[in-house]
């Protein structure tokens, strides 16, 4: 059952249904699609990056870590008594998976995608305009993947982005 939030002024009514789905555990689209947003896997992780958006999810999670009072070393305790209760190599593989992955050992997973199309490069409008299957479709990740994060590396070969105004090609 979705988190009921108090209501927070900048967010409308749709994202704050989205924002109570997220939060009891729904994907970004899943939570988007419940939400009533026509394209949720188009739309969903653009919402999500709004200020407002993601103002509220933190601070429902921490409304819910206070409820919760877990803490980071619970978990990470957790999961080494659960190393050491392993009765499988498995079980005890996959709980020393996670404790690595909190530790932040795991070096971070990159994907660059270049896009050149016959007649030169892909504006960045076009890409935008591209449904998240088709996104996924270029990086050539299975089309089981439902969330991700990016960060926009600036070209120095090419103009920032912003530095040339868009002519909607």
């Amino acid at each position: 059952m979705p988190t009921d939030l108090q209501p927070i002024p900048e967010l409308s009514n749709q994202q704050r249904v989205l924002v109570n789905h997220y939060l009891s555990g729904l994907s970004g689209p899943a939570a988007a699609r419940a939400a009533g947003y026509v394209n949720p896997e188009d739309c969903a992780s653009r919402i999500l990056r709004l200020p407002a958006v993601a103002h509220a999810i933190a601070v429902g999670r921490q409304e819910s870590a206070d409820r919760v009072k877990v803490t980071r070393d619970d978990v990470l305790q957790g999961f080494l008594d659960a190393v050491r209760a392993s009765a499988t190599a498995t079980e005890m593989v996959m709980a020393w998976r996670e404790l690595a992955k909190m530790q932040g050992h795991y070096a971070v997973e990159e994907k660059k995608i270049t896009v050149e199309h016959k007649q030169g490069a892909v504006r960045r409008s076009q890409l935008e305009a591209l449904s998240t299957e088709e996104l996924i479709k270029m990086t050539g990740l299975p089309p089981s993947v439902i969330d991700a994060e990016y960060t926009m590396i600036p070209d120095d070969s090419q103009p920032a982005p912003d530095a040339t105004p868009d002519d909607g090609v």
